[in-house]
């Protein structure tokens, strides 16, 4: 009888130790997560901000080329709106004065 209780103590204390090494096993690679996670989680802000900072050159980059073909537009539409008024302005006048005086005698 005493060698089997012998024989239970020792199994129970066997037993304790592949727990407790469990534990520790279990609370080094919890640990190991942890820190894979945290890497993992810090390389992902990194890349992810890298993108956001490459968007935002492209998209400032296509506003400058958007706005500067709109100048262009602008001004080209400028001096063809001067052009024709140096071109016409005599005519323009003409009209405007007629208008002017029609008018008036509408009155």
């Amino acid at each position: 009888m005493e060698t089997i209780l012998s024989k239970i103590s020792e199994i129970e204390a066997t037993a304790e130790q592949i727990v407790a090494e469990t534990g520790r096993r279990k609370a080094a690679l919890s640990e190991e997560y942890e820190q894979e996670q945290k890497a993992f989680d810090r390389r992902l802000e990194q890349e992810t901000e890298e993108q956001i900072r490459q968007i935002q050159q492209k998209l400032e980059k296509a506003k400058d080329e958007k706005l500067s073909a709109l100048r262009e537009e602008t001004q080209q539409r400028c001096a063809r709106l001067d052009s024709c008024f140096e071109k016409n302005q005599e005519k323009l006048t003409d009209q405007l004065f007629h208008q002017i005086l029609g008018d008036s005698q509408c009155i």
